[in-house]
């Protein structure tokens, strides 16, 4: 029903749209009478992060925000199955949301080692990155996530869930794991904490993806591009004209 209303309404909305993943961009084709008016260009990050591991730490640490999708409550499955085959670990969420009450207070009932931070400015955030001995992201569903971007550009060891948008980022074996459910991404994690060789050559070949693919550099001027080839085509912007690009609009 949801792409019958897509397809409905394309026919008398004539916005061009900016997709930030491969998922993204099939999904918003199948909703368009119009390919032309669609392209992909990805989400992209700074390079300015700069790796200090503490691999004695045993730090596993997300970021984002804790809503439903993020799916924190497989999250404190995961700490406590890995808790009771592992001592010393130390999980940190960064971030906040609606659900961090109740993360808090489960997390608390389970005497489990988890710390939420609540929101941060992005120096502390980068800090975190640079720390970690592994970024783990178990989402339900994303777009082409930041977080975990920033964690390839911070050259961290990743465990990520089988969704589509970590499927575009991490290759499994070669720069991070896709885990398929609670105990891959356990035994994932342990054995990343106990191969801080492992951990650096993730972290290599996940910074690599991000400079071939992901700067800031090559976003900047294929948006650039995007709007001259639309310019020159003599489109005319005006606040009924307006360019989609992921889940924002810019008039």
């Amino acid at each position: 029903m949801y792409f019958g209303i897509e397809k409905w309404l394309d026919r008398i909305n004539k916005t061009h749209i900016l997709v930030s993943s491969v998922n993204e961009y099939t999904d918003t084709s199948k909703m368009m009478r119009a390919d032309k008016r669609l392209r992909r260009i990805s989400n992209s990050v700074h390079l300015s992060y700069e790796a200090l591991r503490r691999e004695e730490e045993k730090l596993v640490i997300t970021v984002g925000r804790l809503t439903a999708a993020k799916n924190p409550q497989l999250w404190l499955d995961v700490i406590e199955e890995a808790c009771n085959l592992e001592h010393g670990l130390r999980f940190v969420w960064v971030g906040d949301g609606e659900y961090r009450e109740y993360i808090e207070t489960q997390a608390k009932e389970r005497r489990l080692p988890l710390t939420i931070t609540g929101w941060m400015e992005r120096p502390d955030i980068e800090a975190w990155y640079r720390r970690c001995s592994v970024y783990v992201q178990l989402s339900l569903w994303e777009g082409l996530p930041l977080a975990v971007l920033e964690a390839m550009a911070a050259e961290c060891a990743i465990v990520v869930s089988d969704i589509p948008a970590h499927r575009e980022l991490i290759r499994h074996g070669a720069n991070g794991y896709i885990a398929l459910n609670r105990n891959e991404a356990v035994q994932a994690i342990l054995s990343l904490i106990d191969s801080p060789r492992t951990c650096r050559q993730f972290g290599h070949a996940a910074r690599e993806v991000v400079e071939e693919k992901y700067s800031i550099r090559q976003f900047s001027a294929q948006i650039r591009q995007y709007y001259n080839s639309i310019l020159d085509g003599g489109a005319k912007y005006d606040r009924t004209h307006s360019i989609s690009v992921g889940h924002h609009t810019m008039l």
